[in-house]
């Protein structure tokens, strides 16, 4: 009989149990800690680890899971932007004027 307890890994949990989570404490508002045992949102952060090869972000594993530490400005929480039709349409024409003059610049 195997006493042993089973080791889990993250692929042993069910989507709904996936789990990201971000902190940043008052007193160092400087540092993001992001914890995930989610693939999706751990392939993203480590292509941040591999881009920042100066140790600005690291990364550690922890239990299933890892845990990543990140400067304050790689994290950003806004409400998304709410636009007007016409807004939207003016944005329309200047992404179209752009892409001809860069058509344009290429040729």
């Amino acid at each position: 009989m195997n006493t042993q307890p089973q080791k889990l890994s993250a692929k042993d949990l069910t989507l709904e149990e996936r789990e990201t989570h971000i902190n940043q404490t008052a007193d160092n508002r400087n540092t993001w800690t992001i914890y995930t045992d989610d693939a999706v949102m751990t392939t993203r952060l480590d292509k941040i680890v591999e881009a920042r090869a100066n140790n600005e972000v690291t990364r550690e594993a922890q239990g299933i899971g890892f845990s990543y530490t990140l400067p304050a400005n790689y994290v950003r929480i806004r409400a998304p932007r709410i636009l007007s039709s016409e807004q939207r349409d003016r944005l329309k024409k200047q992404l179209a004027k752009g892409r001809e003059t860069q058509k344009a610049n290429n040729v």
